[in-house]
């Protein structure tokens, strides 16, 4: 569990699909994670998300509650996030 997921996508101010959080994602390619994981939890950005990666890594619960003014925007997720497909959402 963190504050801010691991992989997770959002919209930046211009309206533009992002992937935030490069620092986390390196530091999980380098140092691994716990065999014990079996879904990661995180907060931070303001869309609730479930992401499921299949075999590639583990599945992202974003458990947003808002905050900000509301997007009014349709973003559909990336079709990957840092090399991963997205298998559903």
């Amino acid at each position: 569990m963190t504050h801010r997921p691991f992989w997770g996508y959002g919209v930046d101010d211009t309206g533009e699909l992002v992937t935030p959080t490069t620092q986390l994602r390196a530091a999980v390619t380098t140092t691994g994670l716990p065999d014990q994981a079996h879904l990661l939890v995180g907060t931070h950005i303001h869309l609730s998300q479930v992401l499921d990666f299949g075999e590639d890594r583990l599945p992202q619960l974003i458990a947003a509650n808002g905050g900000t003014q509301p997007d009014n925007r349709t973003h559909l997720p990336p079709k990957a996030i840092a090399g991963a497909e997205i298998q559903s959402s």
